[in-house]
Parts: C-alpha cells; sequence; structure tokens
C-alpha cells in the first residue's frame, strides 16, 4: 500500500485532518516555533484518538444541512484537533496557576 492509498482511506482522511486542525489552533495562538510543533502533534494525537466522541455532534450538525455523511470522520478530526489543543493548553494553565500556589 502506496502513501497515496493510505491517505484516501478514512482513517488517512482523519489524520490529516486533525494534523490540520491542530494547526489552526497553534496558528491562532502562535508564539514560537517549539510552542507551536507541540501543539500540532499534541492535537493530532487527541484527534485520533477522540474524533469518535465528536462524531455524533458533528453527525447531528451535518444532518441539519443537505450534505452526504462522508465528511463527518473527517470533520470530526478536524474539530477534535482544535478542540483538543485548546482543551490541553488550558488544563496546562490552570496546573500551572494551581502550582504557584503552593510556591509562593
Amino acid at each position: 500500500m502506496s502513501i497515496w492509498d493510505y491517505i484516501t482511506t478514512d482513517n488517512g482522511r482523519l489524520y490529516i485532518a486533525g494534523f490540520f486542525g491542530s494547526v489552526v489552533a497553534a496558528a491562532l495562538d502562535y508564539t514560537g516555533v517549539i510552542p507551536a510543533i507541540r501543539r500540532i502533534i499534541v492535537g493530532t494525537i487527541i484527534a485520533v484518538y477522540t474524533y469518535e466522541l465528536a462524531l455524533p455532534l458533528t453527525r447531528l450538525f451535518l444532518g441539519l444541512f443537505d450534505v452526504p455523511k462522508e465528511p463527518s470522520v473527517a470533520l470530526s478530526g478536524f474539530l477534535s484537533g482544535v478542540i483538543g489543543v485548546v482543551f490541553v493548553e488550558t488544563l496546562l494553565l490552570a496546573g500551572k496557576r494551581f502550582s504557584k500556589r503552593f510556591t509562593e
């Protein structure tokens, strides 16, 4: 199986959608190259493992419009990538602020 064959599968589209969702999240809060790379890697991993949580909501949203159901997996991956990066960044920030209470 070539890379192109893998990319055209649903699993390949999910990885690509999660990657680009993470890129969007990293671009929205760009603070440097290393944090952006970290956000992209973390967001892609989160998208791959949590897209199933966003899938029912995405299918519900797409059901309101006359859109084929096939893009719902890729859209769920994209949204999971964006939301996953924001969620992890929020948890890290909360952890830093919580730990500052005990170090001061």
